[in-house]
């Protein structure tokens, strides 16, 4: 058995400013919001994915793999799932949490 949940209009800004019901289904910072997210998220990725080239030609890398791919997994995973959240609601606030995590832990 196939259950859906059908999508729900977030509203729309009346002239006064108030958001009403009905109309395009997302909030007026959602496009902003989204290019944010996706910019934090490819950022921490890309620090980490810099940092970790550099620690490799530094030869200071550690490359057991329990350990490489424990450390590595969050790394990837945070901004990724974070700017994904982020770019489709907006108003979620795990999603924000996620990308700053992410970006918390970016290499030094």
């Amino acid at each position: 058995m196939l259950v859906t949940i059908p999508r729900r209009s977030l509203g729309t800004l009346s002239n006064e400013g108030w958001l009403q019901p009905g109309g395009s289904g997302q909030y007026p910072w959602s496009a902003a919001a989204a290019r944010l997210a996706w910019g934090i998220g490819s950022q921490c990725v890309i620090g980490t994915v810099a940092g970790l080239i550099l620690t490799a030609l530094n030869g200071s890398l550690d490359w057991q793999f329990a350990r490489f791919a424990a450390a590595l997994l969050p790394l990837i995973a945070y901004p990724l799932v974070g700017a994904l959240i982020t770019a489709r609601q907006p108003a979620n606030p795990v999603g924000w949490l996620l990308l700053a995590e992410a970006a918390y832990r970016l290499p030094p």
